[in-house]
């Protein structure tokens, strides 16, 4: 609500609206799910550290995440985008 009612005081377009607040949902979904992977594993939320040692460990191996445990996220964000 935050981010779609400035939005539909400068673009009153119905469609931009609804392409836009969809958008916004889906990943706010997708980050909720993320959020519940990531706290499931590890016990620690997402922030900044957690980012900063995923992408360092998806790159250099240092979490020891298996390929399926790497794609799950993906197929995750990209089902809530299609929903």
């Amino acid at each position: 609500c935050l981010f779609i009612l400035p939005l539909i005081l400068i673009f009153p377009y119905r469609r931009f609206i609804f392409v836009t607040a969809s958008l916004i949902a889906a990943t706010a979904s997708s980050l909720l799910v993320l959020d519940a992977i990531v706290y499931n594993l590890y016990h620690y939320h997402l922030n900044s550290t957690v980012l900063i040692l995923a992408y360092h460990g998806i790159t250099k191996d240092i979490l020891g995440l298996s390929f399926r445990e790497k794609i799950i996220p993906i197929f995750i964000i990209l089902i809530f985008l299609m929903i």
